[in-house]
């Protein structure tokens, strides 16, 4: 069994070449064995304290929970068609995921996995950000164009905005005022008041963004554009783009650490996770990980 302080330390991605996830230690930057985990893994999540790890697979509609001491398969969940995207309620206790090829967004209740009643959201669902007291979880709908947010508590879409061309990537600020939508169709980030859904002025970005990181302070949005090999870096407060950040080939999805030092970005093109030094935008590393790595989940310690 893997000691607990190593497994706080762990980043893990999934890669859909060879349907597995692999661990990767932030601070020694080493590169642990894989897991075999289900067919075209999609999205992975850590849980708050590092002990397990959930894989939605897009392939054989399940979700993998993997014991992270252990690094062995815990349970296969039955999830709708198509799982892309997952979330964590703040406290742990159900995860949510996006069902692309239902339209749904189902709950799994975390202690006994067993799936709650799916909820009908826009076409195609990609993204999730929960609102930070946990009874909102806004969803980007890729087909639709558009952001449906769901009422945790009821199990229902409270209310649906547009949300720009073809909405993947979505965060939410510390405070929970302000979403922002990397739209792969556009090019762009537009930035969404949470409570009334009106978007202010789009922020370009490089080529087919795809998911976006903010840093724990809220100063920084990295986007990954998958079509450039380049990482946006956006000034939240100003709403502007700084000089973007080369890292490899197509990058697909980027983290920051818990204290906001580092961000690593996977290239799905190279099968490299490339480690960036947050304050300066200085490529720190660029380290082998798996073939084809298209998810990242973050590090529970820094």
């Amino acid at each position: 069994t893997a000691p607990a302080r190593k497994v706080l330390a762990l980043l893990y991605v999934a890669s859909t070449a060879d349907n597995t996830i692999t661990p990767f230690d932030a601070a020694t930057r080493a590169r642990g064995p894989s897991i075999a985990v289900g067919e075209n893994p999609a999205a992975i999540v850590t849980s708050a304290h590092g002990s397990r790890i959930y894989v939605a697979n897009q392939g054989s509609n399940t979700v993998s929970v993997v014991d992270a001491r252990t690094e062995r398969m815990m349970a296969t969940v039955p999830v709708g068609a198509a799982p892309d995207a997952l979330a964590l309620s703040p406290g742990g206790h159900t995860l949510w995921v996006a069902n692309g090829g239902g339209d749904t967004a189902e709950p799994v209740n975390t202690a006994t996995l067993k799936p709650g009643k799916p909820v009908t959201v826009g076409a195609g669902p990609a993204g999730f950000a929960f609102a930070p007291n946990g009874r909102t979880l806004y969803v980007t709908n890729q087909g639709g164009n558009s952001l449906s947010a769901i009422d945790t508590s009821a199990g229902r879409v409270r209310s649906t905005f547009p949300a720009g061309a073809g909405p993947i990537g979505i965060a939410i600020a510390p405070g929970g005022k302000t979403l922002y939508v990397a739209d792969t169709l556009a090019h762009e980030v537009l930035p969404i008041d949470a409570l009334s859904g009106k978007a202010a002025a789009p922020i370009a970005t490089g080529l087919s963004p795809r998911q976006i990181a903010l840093s724990p302070d809220g100063r920084q949005l990295y986007v990954a554009n998958a079509a450039v090999d380049t990482l946006s870096v956006i000034h939240t407060a100003a709403g502007s783009s700084g000089t973007p950040i080369v890292v490899g080939g197509g990058p697909f999805a980027v983290v920051f650490s818990r204290n906001g030092h580092n961000a690593y970005a996977i290239d799905s093109q190279t099968g490299r996770c490339a480690v960036i030094d947050a304050a300066s935008g200085k490529l720190l590393a660029s380290v082998p990980v798996a073939p084809f790595p298209v998810a990242i989940s973050a590090p529970y310690a820094n």
